[in-house]
């Protein structure tokens, strides 16, 4: 009896143990279901409870790699649509390759004649500009074998990166581009699993992808620009009085940038949207362009209706927002009398504000039918005039000293 009763009780003990981690097995397999990589059973059982448990583990972590390098490979794709030239796009593979593998130090380098040239890097190095590896720091494995991915306990960049904050492993993988070798990556890290090498040789042929279909995009870009500026010239060659307006207003607001705090990129679009700010002209008759006399009200309707025209030329244009503004709002006026959307005050895009100055400098102080230029006196007193009226007052105060300034 007394052994019935021992039997009973360890089994209801053994049974208890047992149903509590199948409970908890089941319990961490529904929350793996539901998208939860982080969640893990953690068993130390030795029996084949604790191997099924330790064998669920392992196959979520390696789904949550898996979906981690997807998820990465995808941020690259997207990152073309984003990205403004290669450097731009290298650096942000860099980051997020490096956020995948804990911050890691991570460098992009280009194949050179004399050796290899970072191009990219994470976290961010301040390198001086075109610094190159030379041929002899690199390992001969990777100049020889240029589509082979190596582990390496050190590659001399000290150059580039403090020896203290190198990890004690490298990796490097061959980036290609349209099936071109143009250089490596380089991973330094303590750890480094066959797994995550796997990822890694993922997500550099995911960047050289990227990188074709970057150069595929500019490429239609430029044959884009291209179209639009043999139009402009082309818009500007219909009259003798408007013969190199928009290549001067182009010059005018370059002079102006210089001044302001504007980024980069965005300089860029502003300097293209001179170049095309009377793009809609292209519908205007070249007898009301010439006309020597005052325009007819018909005739100013005309004239007034070509930023709306020149907008709807190039509306559907990708990444045109900036140059789409300017086309449209260049005539708009501070006090909100100007056209085509009367807008007022800071509602007028800040870039149409910058052509609006340097647009009306230009029709001022050229000669046309009706009358002579100004000179730089009549300028002067014209654009303090219109201070608050047609343009921005805090633009006018930095474009009136390049006026005076000027030959």
């Amino acid at each position: 009896t007394v052994l019935l009763l021992l039997s009973i009780f360890l089994g209801f003990i053994f049974a208890g143990r047992l149903s509590r981690h199948i409970r908890i097995m089941a319990e961490t397999a529904h929350r793996m279901a539901s998208g939860d990589t982080e969640a893990r059973i953690n068993s130390k059982r030795r029996d084949n409870l604790g191997i099924l448990s330790r064998s669920m583990d392992h196959m979520v972590e390696n789904i949550d790699h898996r979906l981690k390098t997807m998820h990465t490979m995808n941020k690259i794709d997207k990152a073309v649509l984003s990205s403004v030239s290669r450097e731009t796009l290298l650096y942000k593979v860099s980051d997020y390759i490096s956020k995948q593998f804990n911050k890691a130090e991570v460098i992009v380098f280009e194949i050179k004649n004399d050796g290899y040239q970072v191009m990219a890097s994470s976290p961010r190095l301040d390198l001086p500009d075109e610094t190159v590896i030379p041929l002899k720091d690199i390992p001969e494995e990777i100049i020889k074998n240029t589509n082979k991915s190596f582990e390496f306990s050190s590659i001399n960049i000290s150059r580039i990166i403090p020896a203290e904050k190198l990890k004690s492993k490298m990796f490097t993988t061959p980036l290609f581009e349209d099936e071109k070798y143009i250089g490596i990556f380089v991973i330094s890290i303590d750890t480094l699993t066959e797994q995550d090498k796997e990822a890694l040789v993922m997500m550099s042929d995911q960047t050289g992808v990227a990188l074709k279909s970057l150069h595929v995009m500019k490429g239609r870009e430029h044959l884009y620009n291209a179209t639009l500026m043999s139009l402009s010239k082309s818009i500007d060659a219909k009259s003798k009085w408007t013969s190199g307006h928009s290549e001067r207003v182009r010059k005018m607001t370059e002079l102006l940038l210089k001044k302001l705090d504007i980024k980069k990129s965005e300089k860029e679009k502003i300097i293209m949207g001179a170049q095309l700010h009377d793009i809609g002209k292209i519908g205007v008759p070249e007898s009301i362009l010439d006309k020597p006399g005052k325009l007819t009200d018909d005739e100013f309707k005309i004239i007034k209706n070509h930023p709306e025209k020149g907008y709807e030329i190039i509306k559907d244009i990708p990444d045109f927002n900036t140059i789409r503004q300017i086309v449209r709002h260049h005539h708009e006026k501070w006090d909100g009398t100007g056209y085509p959307d009367k807008l007022k005050g800071e509602e007028i895009p800040y870039s149409a504000r910058i052509i609006t100055l340097t647009d009306v400098y230009d029709a001022i102080t050229d000669d046309r039918p009706y009358r002579k230029g100004f000179t730089k006196e009549e300028t002067l007193i014209f654009l303090n005039d219109q201070r608050g009226k047609l343009f921005d007052p805090e633009l006018l105060d930095i474009f009136i000293p390049i006026v005076k300034n000027m030959n």
